[in-house]
């Protein structure tokens, strides 16, 4: 995976595999592949069916979960078709279901 950190102003999407260890100040929507998100998103995460993402970091708003999703870290909510594509480990931090 490629690494990247730095700001991102407004919304971004992703379509390829990366560290991504920065700040989104918009929403963050996920095409492909694989993210590692150790950094923050400061609106919603949307990941698209065939994408992959573990957050670490934070997420303000919303996961809206088509692939698959495992948080480890801070999120505001989770929202899935299908359940069994998220995983949230027990020291993560949902602030509403």
């Amino acid at each position: 995976m490629r690494p990247v950190s730095k700001k991102i102003n407004g919304d971004w999407t992703v379509t390829e595999s990366i560290d991504f260890t920065g700040m989104v100040t918009g929403s963050m929507t996920v095409l492909g592949g694989e993210v590692s998100l150790m950094g923050m998103v400061c609106k919603d995460l949307l990941v698209k069916s065939g994408a992959k993402v573990v957050v670490r970091g934070t997420v303000q708003g919303t996961v809206y979960c088509e692939g698959r999703v495992e948080v480890l870290g801070v999120v505001g909510k989770v929202v899935s078709p299908d359940p069994k594509n998220v995983y949230i480990h027990p020291r993560a931090r949902v602030k509403s279901i």
